[in-house]
């Protein structure tokens, strides 16, 4: 019998699957909020989140795990990003809808 998925659906569901349990952090949600609209250091996102630098580290750490963000050095500075289009635009939905920016 043929399926009326395309033939990666079950990865697809896997990946946006992984990609909501990540993001069902409050802590890892508001950092991918911030970085949405642009990149950010690590001391930016501290003063804009109001985390600790410990605690920021810890979401950024597992974010980087999931492959959800990406970095850019510039000089000393550490700028964080999110990793891919599909992902910015799922974020950018979710922080808009629940204005979460």
């Amino acid at each position: 019998m043929d399926s009326p998925y395309p033939v990666d659906f079950s990865n697809n569901v896997d990946q946006a699957t992984d990609y909501m349990k990540v993001l069902a952090n409050r802590g890892r949600l508001i950092v991918m909020c911030k970085i949405s609209r642009r990149p950010y250091t690590v001391s930016e996102l501290v003063q804009l989140t109001g985390m600790s630098q410990p605690a920021l580290s810890m979401h950024l750490a597992k974010l980087r795990d999931a492959n959800m963000v990406t970095t850019n050095r510039d000089g000393k500075e550490i700028y964080y990003s999110i990793a891919n289009a599909e992902l910015k635009d799922l974020v950018e939905h979710i922080c808009y809808r629940f204005q979460c920016w």
